[in-house]
């Protein structure tokens, strides 16, 4: 999956939260964003080829500013058929994990953001054939750890 490159077209409205920048760069790319609810999941089956969820862990004001520390959870997936991939194997989709977690890829997504605001990805994981963020489909891609002061 390649992102669209930031260009003129490309302006972020208003941020207030992380969700704000995600929903937005996915609309950009024309790709579906959901949000976790309370337990950190999306109840929906998705159909979607990619997607992302946003699950939000924390939020911690700055020090002697007005920007607040947002720490979550970025997951980019595509759905996959759990009876062809084994729980926690790559399978299948193995070469979109791989995409997903290489460094142009990363570093696409960070160039949405850093431009306006400061962002750190601390971990980047795969998952295959989870349902850690989708409770009622089986999923593929990654999970970022990250940082970000709006």
């Amino acid at each position: 999956m390649n992102l669209i490159n930031r260009n003129t077209n490309y302006i972020l409205p208003e941020i207030k939260t992380p969700k704000d920048i995600w929903q937005y760069i996915a609309s950009f790319n024309n790709i579906e964003f959901y949000e976790t609810d309370i337990n950190g999941v999306v109840l929906n089956t998705i159909f979607q080829n990619f997607f992302f969820v946003d699950k939000l862990e924390v939020a911690t004001p700055r020090i002697n500013t007005n920007e607040i520390k947002y720490d979550g959870f970025l997951f980019i997936g595509i759905p996959n058929d759990h009876g062809i991939d084994v729980d926690g194997l790559a399978g299948l989709y193995a070469n979109v994990v791989e995409s997903l977690m290489a460094k142009n890829y990363i570093n696409s997504l960070k160039n949405y953001i850093k431009c306006d605001y400061e962002v750190q990805f601390n971990n980047i994981k795969p998952l295959y054939n989870t349902t850690k963020y989708t409770k009622s489909t089986n999923t593929t891609g990654v999970e970022i750890s990250y940082s970000i002061w709006i």
